[in-house]
């Protein structure tokens, strides 16, 4: 089964939950060493990578989800509006680095997208069940590839 695969099923069929507990496991799980760790390639070239930057290897995991909940987002809007001038990317390494630092918003690095962009979008993914999204198809990904039942554990 392909990323992409994955991420059209979780798209199709959302659980929304209590996400302020779940919002760390995404991390976690983004950070597994159970992927390949290519170094970094196209938005990456205007800037220094951070280590705690997204390998393409794990770009290419969470790519397809963070694109189609814009896409999605863009299609309730009637295409009007700007079109986004951010790359998904940037903003997730953004979110890590917060993260993994515990740098407040404020305090972001200026070669991130501007702090306010970068927490609006942490703020709309958690509210609109994006990292559940994310973390459920790591996940999934993860067990598979230990050879375990690829559903939810059982409790």
């Amino acid at each position: 089964m392909t990323g992409e695969a994955g991420c059209v099923l979780f798209l199709s069929h959302p659980k929304v939950s209590d996400l302020r507990g779940s919002c760390a496991s995404v991390v976690i799980a983004v950070r597994l060493g159970a992927f390949d760790s290519c170094r970094y390639a196209g938005s990456m070239e205007k800037r220094r990578p951070y280590p705690s930057d997204l390998s393409d290897a794990r770009w290419k995991l969470v790519e397809p989800v963070l694109s189609a909940w814009r896409f999605e987002r863009r299609g309730r809007a009637l295409d009007f509006g700007r079109p986004p001038e951010h790359d998904l990317r940037d903003i997730v390494d953004a979110i890590l680095y917060v993260d993994r630092t515990g740098v407040q918003w404020r305090y972001l690095p200026h070669d991130f997208p501007h702090w306010n962009t970068v927490y609006g979008y942490f703020a709309k993914w958690a509210d609109e069940g994006v990292f559940t999204q994310i973390n459920g198809l790591l996940r999934r990904l993860v067990r598979e590839k230990e050879g375990r039942d690829a559903g939810l554990p059982r409790v």
